[in-house]
């Protein structure tokens, strides 16, 4: 590990220590990406609100280690040497409020549990993206999107926090700049800290329907550890995973991984796969579906500790 990164992980631990902030050394990538892979991260902290979550942006401010926001690790991949730096969690981030049919929402809620409280509180929108296993606040940053319903669509207002004066800030709905699976840049140099959706009051049986796409998702995509899709719609407007099963690449393995035998677009862990493994799947979609398609395969998730830092 670079020396420099050591000492300043270890002043950020001691200061974080004195003042109560959850924190966990040396933890393994497979505890904090859906896709079970990854070696060790040299620390991770736990924030248990906005305020704590300042005072750790303070000190990387003042102590720099690279660092990573992570929600629910559901579009993560953590590379097999591990990340040398710190995940910041946002899982405790994790209010819930309401007024009338606006609901204030931590970025660390995740989204299908949301739905499952909103439908409760009879109020529609999100039924058909309570199936993605991601964070409210990976859900702003990355527009994610199921069965053709858009989490940007729903939002009214984001509540922020900027990474360089650690000034809070409210992104009204005009200023999103949203597009298909991404809020380009929008966010670059802030944190998600909250969201306010505007849902519409409804008389339906929206349980019923949370469970309709429940089964369609049963039904269509694998139950292994995944990251969900592995690539954005082409250009084409096709789905990636067309052009994987049209490549006759269903069922492909390497090592530990496999190209998903039920949904193309999917690399599923079938047991202790390597996230080295999973890239030389994705880079083997690309290359073939690039030469039999002339299609160009665009990754969806994000990956951390594979060519940055992993010396």
């Amino acid at each position: 590990m670079n020396r420099g990164i050591c000492y300043n992980v270890n002043v950020i631990v001691s200061v974080i220590n004195g003042k109560g902030i959850e924190y966990h050394k040396n933890v393994e990538g497979k505890r904090l990406s859906l896709f079970k892979s990854g070696g060790t991260v040299d620390l991770v902290i736990n924030p248990s609100n906005a305020r704590e979550l300042s005072t750790v942006l303070d000190l990387l401010n003042q102590f720099p280690v690279p660092y990573y926001v992570l929600g629910n690790g559901s579009n993560t991949l953590i590379g097999d040497k591990g990340f040398r730096g710190i995940i910041i969690l946002l899982s405790k981030l994790n209010d819930i409020t309401f007024s009338n049919n606006k609901v204030l929402v931590g970025a660390g809620v995740k989204l299908p549990y949301l739905a499952h409280v909103t439908s409760t509180a009879n109020l529609e929108g999100l039924e058909r993206l309570s199936g993605i296993p991601c964070s409210i606040g990976g859900a702003t940053i990355k527009n994610a999107g199921c069965y053709g319903v858009e989490f940007g669509s729903l939002i009214s207002k984001v509540l922020a926090i900027k990474t360089t004066n650690l000034d809070y800030v409210t992104i009204d709905k005009a200023l999103l700049n949203y597009s298909y699976r991404s809020s380009n840049n929008t966010f670059d140099g802030l944190i998600v800290t909250g969201v306010e959706l505007e849902l519409a009051p409804s008389n339906k049986n929206l349980r019923e329907i949370i469970e309709h796409y429940a089964q369609k998702r049963r039904l269509s995509q694998p139950n292994l550890p995944s990251l969900g899709s592995t690539f954005i719609k082409p250009s084409t407007g096709i789905s990636a995973g067309y052009y994987i099963d049209k490549a006759g690449l269903k069922g492909t393995k390497i090592g530990g991984a496999q190209i998903s035998e039920k949904h193309a677009n999917f690399i599923v862990n079938i047991g202790n796969a390597t996230s080295s493994d999973y890239l030389s799947l994705a880079e083997l979609a690309t290359s073939i579906v690039k030469r039999k398609f002339d299609i160009d395969l665009t990754k969806e998730i994000d990956i951390i500790g594979v060519n940055d830092i992993e010396q």
